[in-house]
């Protein structure tokens, strides 16, 4: 059958039960289906569910009137209200009469005038959220607004509003009493038209979060060690009902996708790069923050500065971000793009301490304190203008293609400061606390931790552990080149624990394996040889562990009460080990190039008999255990995320004519 609109287009109707034919239907985005039992607005007359199918060239104009079904619909008041009857109540969202006893009623259409209804749009008519538009995916679900009956994600449709029925369902005519009326799910624009423009209802929220859902970027340039906490922090805003995004080099997605994360992919690996032959031996010989050999990550970034400037520019422009949250890599990359599009708000996050102190010294001094806190002061002034110095050039060459005006002399952490940007410290306050001279806009929140209940360990690993409590030795992503150190280090270890009748896990890549097995071959049945294993879930099975002092690994095992021993190969690594020997959580540590097996039997032998130092370890476990980092970390965010930088004057967009 066939039937007119009011602008006199035909129409091919086909009734419940029967199938458009190829012909009529190309394209199955033309297809709206219709729940109705009188006059629709097109003047037809049926009953029943019908599909109405438009004819090739009226394709365009319906797929614009779907995506037409905008959240910001100034007649769904109206249609709201004349669907429903309230009797002595208003529904104004916050704004609820209860003088008397609440009952809700059907209004009978005038004769003719055929009822207003909510389309609710298919399921398979969109394959993205109509509202940040981010594709669908497993993880990422369909939901319907019960306003304007549209398809959003879970992070854009987390608002709730009481509802007197889902009126986006118009097979529903039961009369709800006052115990029947709940919370709606609605997308931003119908909740603020239902609330009057109020923002607020009587549940404007989901109950899992407190905030507003937002969409948020969050920039984790790295390697593994540096993108794992920030998977841990997109999976706490996500548990939010925030929409989260990460950007990352290739190495880090199957981390990031697995845990329902959306992943952007930034150009480079730093983890392959190390492994250059030349970069990768300065970086793991550098020891002192004034050693040439400080130059090799930075020239490692500086040659990736324009490519991650691009994606960051056209991630930041192509996607409807809320927020955008920016590791201590990518500040000096995304502030350009953020200072272009001053609208986003952002924040800082750091994994080490970034903020002249001149009660530490900076963390790739190598050192935690120096014998004057002047002298720390002229390490952080000297740690920040070299650091700098390596970016100026390329960083100011993607400001000039922004139309922006160029960085001079000044230091990143001053320009932050005085933005007032909100920065928060991604580390346990009970190793390092906030120092008195760091400025109101930082916060240390705590250790962002990723909890891994899916790991099944292998029988093997399970019987090996069975069988007494084991030292773990492991370096973290240790470049390839650097091999023959990680090596010569891992034979040492294997010595010391054969004297102190130990037995190890080591944590190495295949080849290493191969490369060890010949080596300790007599003692193979105290050795068991592991790629990855979650050190949440392994460190408290073990003695001691042997690392190389990255924040994450060495935090874990002080949360567990186990004596870390620490061998630095290079960044921050040397400054928390050395900050831990000071406070008596850990043996002095050692670089791990310059590591003997005498160096390892006497450490060992203090882990193994100093009972002090067993009970400040056991003591810090106990507070860093009630720190709750993750939850500290999503509060930290949630209070800035309105947050507009004071961009100085020196900052400000060129003016375009």
């Amino acid at each position: 059958d066939t039937a007119s609109t009011p602008d006199g287009e035909q129409v091919v109707v086909v009734s419940e039960g029967e199938s458009p034919s190829h012909d009529t239907v190309e394209h199955e985005e033309a297809l709206i289906r219709v729940e109705s039992q009188e006059e629709f607005s097109f003047n037809f007359q049926g009953s029943g569910s019908m599909d109405i199918s438009f004819k090739e060239e009226q394709e365009e104009e319906i797929v614009n009137q779907l995506s037409g079904l905008s959240t910001q619909d100034e007649t769904l008041p109206e249609r709201y209200r004349s669907f429903m009857s309230i009797d002595d109540a208003k529904v104004t969202g916050l704004a609820i009469d209860k003088r008397s006893p609440l009952e809700f009623e059907r209004r009978e259409s005038p004769p003719g005038v055929p009822r207003p209804r909510v389309i609710w749009r298919p399921d398979n008519s969109t394959s993205f959220c109509v509202g940040c538009h981010r594709f669908f995916t497993f993880f990422l679900r369909k939901h319907h607004c019960r306003g304007c009956g549209n398809i959003f994600c879970d992070a854009c449709s987390g608002w709730q509003i009481l509802l007197p029925q889902d009126f986006a369902l118009p097979h529903q005519e039961k009369i709800l009493s006052p115990e029947e009326i709940f919370p709606q799910r609605v997308c931003k624009g119908c909740f603020e038209i239902l609330s009057n423009g109020t923002a607020q209802s009587v549940t404007s929220e989901l109950p899992r979060g407190q905030h507003e859902p937002k969409n948020i970027l969050i920039l984790a340039i790295g390697c593994h060690g540096n993108a794992r906490p920030y998977a841990s922090l997109g999976k706490s805003l996500q548990d939010r009902g925030h929409g989260v995004t990460i950007a990352s080099d290739a190495s880090n997605e199957d981390l990031i996708t697995k845990h329902g994360l959306s992943f952007i992919l930034m150009p480079g690996n730093l983890s392959e790069s190390l492994d250059e032959a030349n970069l990768g031996q300065e970086f793991m010989s550098r020891k002192r923050l004034f050693s040439r050999s400080n130059t090799s990550l930075n020239t490692i970034v500086e040659d990736h500065i324009g490519q991650w400037q691009d994606v960051i520019y056209d991630t930041v422009n192509m996607h409807a971000f809320d927020m955008v949250i920016l590791s201590t890599l990518s500040v000096y990359v995304a502030l350009s793009t953020l200072e272009h599009k001053t609208d986003i708000p952002f924040i800082v996050s750091w994994l080490f301490p970034y903020a002249p102190t001149k009660y530490y010294a900076p963390p790739s001094a190598g050192e935690s304190d120096s014998w004057f806190q002047f002298v720390n002061q002229i390490k952080w002034n000297l740690f920040h203008s070299l650091s700098w110095s390596e970016y100026k050039k390329k960083v100011n060459e993607q400001r000039e293609k922004l139309g922006l005006r160029p960085f001079s002399n000044e230091k990143i952490s001053d320009i932050l400061t005085d933005m007032n940007v909100p920065c928060m410290g991604n580390w346990s306050p009970a190793i390092f606390d906030k120092p008195p001279d760091w400025e109101s806009n930082i916060e240390i929140t705590g250790q962002l931790i990723l909890e891994q209940d899916d790991f099944r360990p292998s029988v093997e690993l399970t019987s090996f552990l069975k069988g007494g409590a084991p030292v773990y030795i492991g370096f973290g992503n240790s470049p390839e080149v650097c091999a023959d150190s990680v090596l010569q280090c891992i034979q040492n270890c294997c010595e010391a624990l054969e004297v102190t009748k130990s037995r190890a896990i080591i944590s190495c890549s295949d080849d290493l394996a191969l490369r060890l097995m010949p080596t300790i071959e007599h003692m193979k049945e105290d050795v068991f040889f592991v790629d990855f294993v979650p050190h949440e879930w392994l460190f408290p099975q073990c003695k001691f562990v042997i690392i190389h002092g990255g924040v994450g690994t060495t935090m874990t095992a002080l949360r567990h009460g186990i004596i870390p021993i620490i061998l630095s190969t290079t960044s921050d690594q040397g400054f928390w080990g050395d900050l831990l020997a000071r406070k008596g959580y850990a043996p002095k540590s050692q670089v791990l190039s310059k590591c003997t097996t005498a160096h390892l039997l006497q450490v060992l032998n203090i882990a193994a008999t100093d009972e002090e130092m067993w009970e400040r370890v056991q003591s810090v476990s106990s507070r860093m255990k009630g720190e709750q980092g993750n939850q500290r970390a999503v509060e930290f965010i949630e209070r800035n995320m309105n947050f507009q930088p004071r961009w100085p004057s020196h900052l400000a967009p060129e003016e375009q004519e």
